[in-house]
């Protein structure tokens, strides 16, 4: 959250060591960011979703979607 990142319940978000994300990016609740993801600038994720080992690119809106494995 220092780095510019609003996560809008902690309570419900998981975000694993390692996962990069950039500056102005929002966080919804219910949402797992895992392996080794990494969520671009200006991002909406969430809410509920599941991303693992992926690179969203800046400016993406995702909301209730599992990403595996894409890169």
């Amino acid at each position: 959250m220092l780095a510019g990142v609003s996560i809008e319940d902690p309570d419900t978000t998981y975000i694993a060591p390692g996962v990069e994300i950039g500056a102005d990016t929002v966080i919804k609740p219910n949402t797992h960011l895992l392996g080794s993801t990494k969520v671009g600038e200006d991002c909406i994720i969430g809410p509920d979703c599941y991303i693992e080992d992926s690179i969203i690119e800046s400016g993406s809106k995702l909301q209730f979607t599992q990403v595996i494995n894409k890169k």
